[in-house]
């Protein structure tokens, strides 16, 4: 989080507390310009009434501000509530937009710990 590419989109309550933000950058993935969302994270008391998905839209505004062909993401598998959140308040009509779906598969290292490495896939 401290790279210098990064962008923050901060949401603050009336008393100007952080309740929510975003951690995107300007990259290029497969030869396109995307803006790509690493993070978005609210606190508890402000979920499930629209912020999220205000964020979401927001970055795309800034994608098509910019230039970028898409917005990308990445959603493990097992989170099934993140990946119906974030295919739901993607405008897939209004931008191509991608959700990379991950299967996390357990590998272990030599001391017999469980490292986990998504393998990831893309689709449209």
């Amino acid at each position: 989080m401290n790279d210098e590419r990064a962008w923050y989109l901060l949401a603050r309550d009336a008393d100007s507390s952080p309740v929510a933000f975003s951690h995107f950058r300007f990259d290029i993935e497969c030869g396109e310009e995307v803006l790509y969302c690493y993070e978005v994270q609210l606190e508890s008391r402000v979920r499930r009434k629209g912020l999220g998905k205000f964020l979401i839209q927001i970055l795309q505004l800034i994608a098509n501000s910019t230039q970028m062909k898409k917005v990308m993401l990445t959603v493990f598998k097992q989170n099934k509530g993140a990946y119906q959140f974030f295919r739901e308040a993607l405008q897939e009509d209004v931008y191509i937009c991608w959700i990379h779906y991950c299967n996390s598969t357990p590998m272990t290292d030599n001391n017999g710990n469980n490292n986990e490495k998504p393998a990831t896939s893309t689709w449209s």
